[in-house]
């Protein structure tokens, strides 16, 4: 149609940002009316003859077509992302939306696209939307496509990572910041793509994510950690507290704890021993449907530890309920701490706060001296950075562990 009439069709898909944490916080009438007041002002945006529908969840789509330039195009998704600058009256509340578009554009000149490439276009853009930030708009072209092929290209030879035996877990250490001696370390995935370079995680992880094969491979790294811990154990070294990153896909899984329980007993690790990681933003959006599974894994003695935290939007009371035992300070605030009195503020409170609700502290990030200068630690607490130790292979890691190296302090 728009090559016949010389018109530029559009299809946007609109994915609303924070819409699960209002309705876990405020309940569904409160996600219903910001749905409602939503649909309500992209419909005033457009004209009669285009198209504005929910797709399911928090998404709207929006199908244009009679436009004469490609400018136009650009102005009207402006006017479908300013939906969201005014707030969203709720009772007394008000809520500041926020979403995401992902747009696919069909010129004159253009060959028509069948609805389910258009739709797959446009959902790729967004995807690409929702990873560069809130308020985001992507528009698909043939770069954005060829990015996105190589993306599917990874996700398949992600699913076969596991069985390929693609994947290596590295270790960096841990120093208690009284005595400096190692007190525990977090495994880092890492994974060798044959044929290819090392593949960075925060590359990898979000494809894992959205293909799910996040599940299997976190299984493998718990798996993984255990049975190291097993060999070091039976080799006669000391064992210290393993740090394994959580996926909040894998905490959404049924199969969650029977199988973090069951890997323990297959392994004869105690659950002391093993820390469960997640993101401050993780806890946070998902804490009605894990706080639960959270309480389960602390009953047994896994400890849970919030990483990243001062970038997120944590509710202290929320933290105070949960069996949270320790949190990590993130480590922009730790690097900037010594020339920025903002950042070295910040750590001030964190550290603080976290000594105030009895909890353990890892600074992470640590790279100089003048960045453990810049902290207040009690002696519990813990640095983590290449001022001590890269993340080591196991092998490596193993020298720490040695009983003869165990309690010696870090030069």
């Amino acid at each position: 149609t728009s090559a016949r009439n010389n018109n530029f069709l559009a299809l946007i898909i609109i994915d609303l940002d924070e819409f699960k944490l209002i309705n876990e916080t405020y309940g569904h009438a409160a996600g219903d009316t910001l749905l409602k007041e939503l649909s309500r002002r992209l419909s005033t945006q457009v004209r009669k003859s285009d198209i504005v529908a929910r797709l399911g969840g928090d998404e709207f789509g929006v199908i244009i077509n009679g436009y004469k330039q490609e400018t136009d195009i650009h102005i009207l998704t402006n006017k479908l992302m300013g939906v969201f600058d005014r707030p969203i009256d709720y009772g007394a509340e008000s809520f500041h939306g926020k979403g995401c578009l992902g747009v696919a554009l069909l010129g004159p000149e253009e060959l028509p696209r069948d609805a389910a490439a258009l739709l797959r276009a446009a959902d790729g853009a967004l995807y690409r939307a929702k990873h560069k930030g809130k308020n985001t708009i992507v528009y698909y072209d043939q770069r954005l496509g060829e990015t996105l092929q190589q993306s599917a290209s990874m996700e398949n030879a992600l699913n076969k990572a596991v069985e390929n035996n693609e994947l290596e877990l590295y270790y960096q250490p841990k120093i208690n910041s009284e005595t400096l001696t190692l007190s525990g370390a977090e495994a880092l995935l890492r994974w060798k793509w044959t044929g290819h370079e090392q593949v960075s995680p925060a590359i990898f992880i979000p494809i894992a994510e959205r293909s799910l094969s996040i599940i299997e491979i976190g299984q493998w790294v718990l798996e993984e950690a255990c049975r190291k811990m097993d060999y070091w154990k039976k080799k006669g070294l000391n064992l210290v507290p393993i740090a394994i990153n959580v996926s909040p896909i894998q905490l959404q899984s049924s199969t969650f704890i029977r199988r973090v329980i069951e890997t323990l007993d297959q392994y004869d690790i105690d659950p002391k021993l093993i820390e469960l990681e997640i993101t401050e933003s993780t806890l946070m959006e998902h804490v009605e449907h894990i706080s639960d599974r959270m309480n389960k894994l602390a009953s047994i003695g896994c400890k849970w530890v919030i990483d990243d935290f001062g970038i997120g939007h944590s509710s202290l009371s929320r933290i105070a309920d949960l069996p949270i035992s320790k949190i990590k300070v993130d480590q922009s605030f730790v690097q900037m701490a010594p020339t920025s009195p903002a950042d070295k503020k910040i750590c001030s409170i964190i550290v603080l706060l976290a000594h105030e609700l009895n909890l353990e502290l890892v600074a992470e990030g640590v790279e100089t001296l003048s960045h453990i200068n810049a902290l207040t630690l009690l002696p519990q607490d813990e640095l983590q950075g290449f001022y001590f130790s890269k993340p080591l292979t196991s092998t490596d890691f193993e020298v720490w562990l040695q009983p003869e190296q165990f309690s010696q302090c870090v030069d």
